[in-house]
């Protein structure tokens, strides 16, 4: 069983509380990576105008991902969400609605990092899909990368902190 993964998403999300996911990166234990654009569920006509005009601006000014691009059926996010985390203990994910909707579909124990280490920036994105523009955005395989740092201070302090507690003086 792998210690964890990191798992970053990007999508669409509607004030009627739809979230549309179109970008899925992780990075785990092993050093894996994984990344991932799904395509959306309907064609974008059928959005109404506020929800078309939210999108736009996710589109424009947050993950630059288009409504239409896909590589990756969206009937499949919840199959890969599911392979990727049925073998590790812990999940990490930054963002409480991210770590809503893995709660729901994994068995390991979801962490919320939203109180680690501040916000995650817009980069110029590593990713080969986001590097065909010259925007920064919130690129999910640029954010598992800065998660992983967040992630690996938090544990080398966490043990640090072990090895000062007077229990753990007993057994060394």
């Amino acid at each position: 069983m792998k210690d964890f993964i990191i798992i970053d998403i990007q999508g669409f999300q509607f004030k009627n509380n739809e979230y549309i996911p179109k970008e899925l990166a992780f990075y785990d234990s092993e050093h894996r990576i994984g990344h991932y654009i799904f395509e959306s569920p309907y064609h974008e006509s059928v959005l109404s105008s506020k929800n078309r005009r939210t999108a736009n601006w996710l589109i424009k000014y947050h993950h630059g991902i288009d409504w239409n691009d896909e590589f990756v059926q969206g009937s499949k996010f919840g199959k890969i969400i599911s392979f990727l985390t049925n073998t590790v203990k812990f999940v990490y994910v930054k963002g409480s609605m991210k770590a809503d909707i893995l709660k729901g579909t994994t068995n390991a124990t979801v962490i919320d990092m939203s109180d680690e280490g501040g916000k995650l920036m817009k980069t110029f994105p590593m990713c080969g899909y986001h590097k065909r523009g010259s925007n920064c955005y919130m690129c999910s395989l640029s954010n598992v990368f800065q998660l992983h740092r967040i992630a690996f201070a938090r544990l080398e302090k966490d043990k640090a902190m072990f090895y000062e507690t007077e229990v753990c003086r007993d057994y060394i």
